[in-house]
């Protein structure tokens, strides 16, 4: 299911004909109040989350950023029926979440009407887009205990480089940093 939160109109027209080619399901999703990527990207997957999946029930779900793509062939639901997330993996002090541009959920093992993905404060620390489901979800999980894919990084050019002439390795997944030009 693609959920597009594209401001530009003739993006979300070449976005809803693939889909629509490919039979895949699209979401044209509202504006929402926010400019900057982070609160955007949140009140979007929030949209997502509460319009559209509480209502499939889903085994699992997931969000990926659309400029992130696998390099091989993977599978959820092998690690979700270990563990109930998988994702990019976040520290911030003692807490610890899942970046929500990776992140995956057995929907059955939480309230997910009751899950935000806002960037907020948890125990007065600052946390991105995910971190708020701290209390929710990850404060019962034990992090040593579960699976999570390694990040690495590989420059696209010799020198000082920039984080959009990076790639960044989420396991077998590939982040491109910058599929919306917002460097």
């Amino acid at each position: 299911m693609i959920a597009d939160n594209s401001s530009d109109k003739k993006c979300r027209e070449q976005i809803s004909t693939y889909c629509k080619s490919e039979k895949i399901t699209y979401i044209s999703l509202p504006a929402n109040p926010y400019t900057t990527g982070s609160l955007s990207h949140a009140a979007a997957i929030n949209w997502v989350l509460q319009n559209y999946i509480i209502y499939k029930h889903p085994a699992y779900f997931g969000f990926i950023d659309h400029d992130i793509f696998p390099i091989e062939p993977f599978s959820i639901d092998i690690i979700l029926n270990k563990q109930s997330v998988f994702g990019l993996l976040q520290q911030r002090e003692q807490l610890w979440y899942l970046w929500a541009g990776f992140c995956f959920f057995n929907f059955s093992k939480y309230d997910c009407r009751k899950m935000d993905f806002m960037p907020g404060t948890v125990n007065g620390i600052n946390l991105g887009t995910g971190g708020k489901n701290w209390d929710l979800v990850y404060s019962k999980l034990n992090r040593e205990q579960s699976e999570f894919p390694v990040q690495t990084y590989k420059n696209l050019r010799e020198g000082n480089v920039a984080q959009s002439d990076k790639l960044e390795i989420i396991g077998n997944w590939v982040h491109s940093f910058n599929g919306s030009y917002w460097m």
